[in-house]
C-alpha cells in the first residue's frame, strides 16, 4: 500500500504582526505605535533630551565625519534591469536629480542615523503630463507616529493621534533596530547618551575642583570664645585676602593659606578623554581616525573599518530611495512593469591601477594577453593599438626582412656605406660567378666518374676568364674609395 504525503499550501497573511495588540512584550500604549526606546519611555517619550546629545562636540565632530563621508562621494543613477525603457527611465531621473541639491537632501536625511529613523516628503511637480520631483524637504522625525497599520501620521495641534499622511508622498527609512517591530528604529542616540551624559558631569566636577583648588583657600583663626562681630571681622578679612593684595586683622586673629596635594587633580581628565573614546567608537565604529596617537598601521586597518560604516549608510539612503520615491516616479511616468532606477553612491575605494598592471604581465607571462575592451575598461578610453614599426625595405636578400615584415621591438638603422657598396656590385659580381658555375656544371655533367671531374675542373682553372674578374675587383676598389669619402663627410 503506498503512503500519500499531503503538502501544506502556503499561509499568505502576517500572523505575528504587532497591530492586532497581541504582542506580550509590548503594554499597549494607545492606538499609536511607540518607539520601544527605554530612555525614551523612562523620559514620557521626550525626544528632546537627545537634542543635548548633539551639542557635544566629539559628538559633532564624528557624526559630521561620517555624514560628510557619505556626500563627498558623487552618485550617479543605474537602470534597474537592461531593458531600454529602464535605460532610459535612468537617464531621465538623473538629470531631475541633478537639478536637486541631492548632497544636501542625504546629509540631512542621515541626521535619521542619529535618531533611528528619517523622514523627507516629495515635492512632485507634473510638466507636460509628466510627473517631475521638484525637491525633497528632510522633516523632524518627532513629528510623526506610526499607527498599527504602519501608516505615518503627523502630529498636530488638532489631531492628538495624528493626521494619516497620503502615500507615496513621503520617504521614509529605519535603521538601528534589531527586528522589524520597531518602525522607528534605534539610533545612535540612544547609545551616545551617557556618554555624553558622563563626559557632562566630569567636566563639571573637574570645573568644580579648578574653581575651589586652582588658588589656595584662606582659612582664618580665631581665639576661643570670640564675638560673632570679631568672627565676622575675621571672614570679611579672609574674602578680602582673595581679591586684595592687602589686609588688616586685629591681633590675635591668623589668616592661613590651605593648599591641596597636586596629585588629587591627576585623574579629573581622564574622564572625559575617555568618554570621548566611546563616543568615537560609536558613531565611527573606531577611535583612530579621530584621535592622536596611533600608528599609521592602525589607522590604515581602523579606515578600513569607518569605510565599511560609509558603504552601510550610503546604501541606506539610497536602497531607500531606490524603493521609495524612485519606484514611485517610474510607475506614474513609465508603468509599473519597467525596473526603478537605482541611485548609487560611488563609495568603493579606486583600483590601485599599478597593482593592476603587474597582475597583468604575470597573466601575459602565462600565455595570455588582454583584449582592447579589456585595456579601455581598465585603464581608461584614451587607449587605442599602437602600430608596429616597420623596417625600410633594402633587398630581397636571404635573412633580410622585407618591407612588409614588421620589426618588433626595434626599427632597422640606416643603411651604411658597407651596405651600399654590397648592393652596388651584386650585379657585376652575380654576373662572373654566373659564367664559373656554368662551365663547372657542364663539366660535371659529362664526367664518367670522380677522378675525370677533378681532372677537368683543374684544367679549366685557366680559362676562368680572369679579365672579368680583373674588371670587377677594379669597380671593387673604386666604389670603396667613393664609400669611404661617404663615410668621412658624415663623420664630420
Amino acid at each position: 500500500m503506498a503512503l500519500k504525503l499531503t503538502i501544506q499550501p502556503p499561509l499568505f497573511e502576517e500572523i505575528a504582526t504587532t497591530a492586532d495588540g497581541r504582542d506580550i512584550t509590548e503594554p499597549w500604549m494607545g492606538p499609536l505605535l511607540q518607539p520601544r526606546d527605554p530612555l525614551l519611555r523612562a523620559r514620557g517619550l521626550n525626544w528632546g533630551i537627545y537634542d543635548a546629545v548633539l551639542t557635544d562636540d566629539q559628538v559633532k565632530s564624528c557624526f559630521q565625519q561620517r555624514r560628510l563621508a557619505v556626500v563627498s562621494k558623487d552618485w550617479v543613477v543605474e537602470p534597474g534591469d537592461d531593458s531600454p525603457a529602464a535605460a532610459k527611465a535612468a537617464e531621465e531621473l538623473e538629470q531631475q536629480l541633478g537639478r536637486l541639491d541631492l548632497d544636501r537632501i542625504t546629509d540631512r536625511m542621515l541626521h535619521g542615523v542619529f535618531w533611528g529613523h528619517g523622514i523627507g516628503e516629495c515635492i512632485w511637480k507634473v510638466d507636460q503630463n509628466r510627473v517631475h520631483l521638484a525637491d525633497v524637504r528632510v522633516r523632524k522625525a518627532r513629528r510623526f507616529r506610526f499607527d498599527p497599520e504602519r501608516r505615518l501620521r503627523l502630529l498636530t495641534m488638532a489631531e492628538q493621534l495624528g493626521e494619516v499622511m497620503p502615500e507615496r508622498k513621503f520617504w521614509t527609512f529605519e535603521t538601528g533596530a534589531d527586528n522589524d517591530d520597531e518602525p522607528y528604529g534605534l539610533g545612535l542616540a540612544h547609545w551616545l547618551y551617557w556618554p555624553v551624559y558622563f563626559k557632562k558631569g566630569g567636566v563639571k566636577a573637574w570645573l568644580t575642583f579648578m574653581d575651589k583648588f586652582a588658588s589656595p583657600t584662606v582659612v582664618g583663626k580665631h581665639n576661643p570664645g570670640a564675638a560673632p562681630e570679631e568672627r565676622d571681622r575675621l571672614l570679611a578679612a579672609a574674602k578680602a585676602a582673595m581679591s586684595d593684595s592687602a589686609v588688616v586683622i586685629p591681633e590675635g586673629m591668623v589668616l592661613e593659606l590651605m593648599e591641596t596635594a597636586r596629585s588629587m587633580a591627576g585623574n579629573f581628565e581622564l574622564l572625559p578623554e575617555y568618554m570621548d573614546k566611546a563616543i568615537s567608537k560609536v558613531v565611527l565604529s573606531q577611535t583612530m581616525t579621530t584621535d592622536d596617537g596611533s600608528s599609521k598601521a592602525q589607522g590604515e586597518v581602523h579606515m578600513d573599518v569607518a569605510e565599511w560604516v560609509v558603504k552601510s549608510d550610503a546604501d541606506l539612503v539610497c536602497g531607500s530611495f531606490t524603493a521609495g520615491p524612485a519606484r514611485w516616479w517610474t510607475d506614474w511616468n513609465y508603468g509599473p512593469e519597467v525596473a526603478a532606477p537605482r541611485l548609487r553612491r560611488l563609495v568603493e575605494p579606486e583600483e590601485d591601477l599599478g597593482a593592476r598592471a603587474e597582475k597583468d604581465q604575470k597573466i601575459k607571462a602565462l600565455g595570455f594577453e588582454p583584449d582592447e575592451a579589456y585595456v579601455k575598461e581598465t585603464y581608461g578610453p584614451h587607449w587605442k593599438k599602437a602600430k608596429p614599426v616597420v623596417a625600410p625595405r633594402i633587398g630581397g636578400r636571404p635573412g633580410q626582412p622585407s618591407g612588409d615584415d614588421p620589426v618588433p621591438e626595434f626599427a632597422a638603422a640606416p643603411p651604411d656605406a658597407a651596405d651600399i657598396l654590397t648592393e652596388r656590385l651584386r650585379p657585376a659580381a652575380d654576373q662572373v660567378v654566373q659564367g664559373w658555375v656554368e662551365k663547372a656544371r657542364a663539366i660535371l655533367d659529362h664526367a664518367g666518374s670522380l677522378e675525370e671531374a677533378r681532372d677537368e675542373l683543374l684544367r679549366l682553372a685557366p680559362d676562368l676568364e680572369p679579365a672579368a674578374f680583373a674588371g670587377l675587383m677594379e669597380e671593387v676598389l673604386r666604389v670603396s674609395a667613393g664609400a669611404g669619402v661617404l663615410e668621412a663627410e658624415r663623420g664630420a
